[in-house]
């Protein structure tokens, strides 16, 4: 009887550390494929972006073609060229960091369609409201004689548009498509529509400043066809493009966690 238990008793203390090592080898898995699946996962996000950015900068290099009809966001970054006017007597200022603020100003197309197009820079918060076209600034952005800075920054918080800005012909012009216009900016500032002071792109509440409820979901990104006055160009749109550093970093990372796993499994033995 003795030795009939003693029996047992040795084979369950042998099927107790035979799986005590499968448990441990079963875990021992689990800890290297987790963490692998998640940087073979980032990795090949990285490169679907990658293919995303790389299109978006071949649209931006085709050739323009005229407005189309239809959902203006399907034609993202694509160059093109509208035939309209300028219209309204406010415009809105957009900070735009070290160079000051850009200019942005209602475009009426001939089809009855509203844009918003950014026409270019202006240094500083002052731009001339009180001359018409001609009228030259003196020592000091945007001031011409005979005028005040404080008045001048007064209507230019107004989004009065200046007299040597303010153009009501018809005419043609052309620049990028700028649709993806949400900003990490607006869960840091808030804009100012009572002081025409704006820090990120917000369609809806520039809708209802200029009193066009009816703009289009995008912002033309001017080129020099847009420039007028004091205003100076554009700086290109740029199309920030990591993702192939992301790429490599991310699938580097997945094989060094598995060539780990590896010489752990070999040390074991």
């Amino acid at each position: 009887m003795d030795r009939a238990w003693h029996f047992v008793e040795c084979v369950m203390r042998t099927q107790s550390r035979t799986c005590g090592r499968a448990r441990r080898r079963v875990l021992l898995v689990v800890y290297c494929l987790a963490p692998f699946a998640i940087l073979l996962s980032l990795g090949t996000w990285q490169l679907l972006r990658l293919r995303e950015k790389l299109h978006v900068i071949e649209t931006m290099h085709m050739n323009p073609v005229i407005l189309p009809a239809g959902d203006l966001r399907t034609y993202a970054y694509r160059t093109v060229k509208l035939q309209g006017a300028f219209q309204g007597t406010k415009h809105i200022r957009v900070f735009a960091g070290k160079m000051g603020y850009y200019f942005l100003q209602p475009f009426s197309l001939v089809d009855g369609r509203h844009i918003l197009v950014n026409r270019g820079v202006f240094a500083g918060a002052a731009l001339d409201n009180t001359h018409g076209a001609g009228a030259q600034p003196a020592s000091g952005i945007g001031t011409a004689p005979g005028t005040h800075d404080a008045d001048v920054r007064s209507a230019t918080g107004a989004g009065i548009i200046p007299g040597d800005v303010r153009d009501a012909d018809v005419r043609a012009v052309s620049g990028v498509l700028h649709c993806k216009l949400r900003s990490l900016s607006r869960w840091i500032v808030r804009n100012n529509p009572k002081e025409n002071l704006w820090f990120w792109f917000d369609i809806n509440d520039m809708s209802e400043y200029v009193g066009l409820p009816d703009l289009e979901p995008c912002i033309l990104w001017g080129d020099h066809t847009t420039v007028a006055g004091r205003l100076s160009a554009n700086p290109a749109l740029k199309i920030r493009n990591d993702h192939l550093e992301y790429t490599i970093t991310w699938y580097s990372l997945a094989l060094i966690w598995c060539l780990g796993y590896v010489y752990r499994i070999y040390r074991a033995r």
